[in-house]
């Protein structure tokens, strides 16, 4: 999951454009990264576990201070949590 904003009509029309070839979809899906909205706004960790269906983990990672996608990228070991 990318850790900047990609709305929803962007992804449509990216399926939309390779809707005969499923192949090409796949293929080509950095071509939605690439072609970001330039805004550069960061996703939040709110947004992003809301997206998967567990926001209700949103206040611990808050209590970490955990509060942006691209926060993330300092964990990379799962055993720290443990």
């Amino acid at each position: 999951m990318p850790d900047k904003k990609i709305s929803m009509a962007k992804l449509q029309g990216h399926f939309l454009t390779y809707r005969d070839d499923p192949k090409t979809q796949v293929e080509k899906a950095k071509e939605i990264l690439r072609d970001q909205d330039s805004s550069g706004a960061e996703m939040t960790i709110f947004e992003y576990l809301q997206r998967l269906n567990l926001d209700k983990w949103a206040p611990i990672f808050a209590k970490m201070n955990i509060l942006f996608v691209t926060d993330l990228r300092h964990f990379s070991d799962p055993r720290q949590f443990g």
